[in-house]
C-alpha cells in the first residue's frame, strides 16, 4: 500500500478468518501513514464484508477495494482530488481498472447491454487501453473490484444487501443512487490493477454463483425499476436470450441450467428479499 496520499485508514475485513493474513497486517502496521483496523468476520460474501467494513470507516471518502486489486501509487490521491471538483450529487467515482500488469481493461464503469432490458456489462472489458475512455463520463453502474464513495451517501441509502452474497451488489447500489438523484462518474487517471485471483472453486460452485447472479439481477430490477422493465428482463433477457436462445443455438449451452436455477431461486426466495435492508448510517460514528 505505497500511496502518495497521506493519512490512509485501512479496514481489513477477513471473511475467512485466515491466520495467514496476520503477516500482512504486521507489514501494513509498519507504514506510518496507515491506521489499520482488522475485523474478523463470518463469510457474508462481498456485500456483507464491505458493509461491515464501511461501518467502521471514519474518513470523508471510502474506497472499496477487493483483496486481489491494487492501486497505482497516486490513484487514491487522484480520486480524492477529483471529488473536490465534482458537485455533491456525484457520490461515486470509478477508476480505470486494468487486468494485472497489462494494458487490457477490466472495467471503467458499467452500462446496460440493451436499453430494453436491465442487464449490465463492463465498459471497455477486454479492450486494450489506448486512451479511448480517458475523458471522465457519467456511468449507469460500476464494478466491484475498486470504487470510492462519499461516506455521506450512507445517510441516504444502505451500501449493499448482504443477502445478495455475490454479484450485482454495485449495480443495485447505482440504481438506488440514481432514484434519489445521485450519480457515478469515471476517474480514468486513477488506475487500479485487478489480478483476478478469486477463490478457486469447482464447476458446481461456479454454477451456483451464476445462479445467484441471475437471482440478484432479477431482485434489483424488481426493486429499482418499473414492472415493464422487470418482465422484459425476466422473459426476454434471462429466459429468452439466456435460456431458450442458448438451447436453440447451442452456444454456451452449459449455462442454461445455472440460469434456470437462478430464475427458480428468485421465485422461491422472492419473499425473503421483498423487504430491503434498513438504512445504515455511519455519519455519526466517531
Amino acid at each position: 500500500m505505497h500511496q502518495s496520499f497521506g493519512e490512509i485508514e485501512v479496514i481489513l475485513v477477513d471473511n475467512a478468518r485466515n491466520e495467514a493474513i496476520q503477516k500482512y497486517i504486521s507489514v501494513l502496521q509498519d507504514e506510518q501513514k496507515i491506521r489499520l483496523l482488522y475485523v474478523p468476520n463470518i463469510n457474508e460474501g462481498y456485500p456483507g464484508g464491505n458493509v461491515v467494513g464501511a461501518k467502521f470507516a471514519k474518513g470523508e471518502y471510502v474506497l472499496i477495494l477487493n483483496s486481489d486489486t491494487t492501486a497505482e501509487s497516486h490513484a487514491i490521491e487522484i480520486i480524492v482530488r477529483e471529488f473536490s471538483t465534482k458537485p455533491k450529487e456525484v457520490m461515486v467515482l470509478v477508476p480505470k481498472i486494468l487486468v494485472r500488469q497489462t494494458d487490457v481493461i477490466n472495467s471503467i464503469g458499467m452500462r446496460k447491454i440493451r436499453t430494453s432490458e436491465n442487464i449490465y456489462t463492463n465498459i471497455g472489458a477486454s479492450e486494450r487501453d489506448t486512451g479511448q475512455y480517458d475523458a471522465p463520463m457519467r456511468v449507469e453502474a460500476f464494478d466491484g473490484p475498486a470504487f470510492m464513495f462519499r461516506r455521506k451517501l450512507l445517510q441516504y441509502t444502505y451500501l449493499f444487501d448482504p443477502r445478495f452474497f455475490f454479484g450485482n451488489e454495485t449495480v443495485d447500489l447505482a440504481e438506488r443512487m440514481a432514484k434519489i438523484g445521485f450519480s457515478a462518474f469515471t476517474c480514468p487517471r486513477a488506475v487500479f490493477r485487478h489480478y483476478l485471483r478469486g477463490t478457486v472453486i469447482s464447476s458446481k460452485q461456479n454454477d451456483r454463483l451464476i445462479a445467484i447472479i441471475v437471482r440478484n439481477a432479477l431482485i434489483h430490477t424488481l426493486r429499482n425499476t418499473d414492472r415493464a422493465m422487470f418482465f422484459r428482463t425476466l422473459i426476454i433477457g434471462m429466459c429468452g436470450r439466456n435460456i431458450f436462445g442458448r438451447l436453440v443455438t447451442g452456444r454456451n449451452r452449459e449455462l442454461v441450467i445455472p440460469y434456470l436455477k437462478g430464475v427458480t431461486m428468485f421465485i422461491m426466495q422472492f419473499g425473503t428479499f421483498k423487504t430491503a435492508p434498513s438504512l445504515v448510517s455511519v455519519a455519526s460514528r466517531k
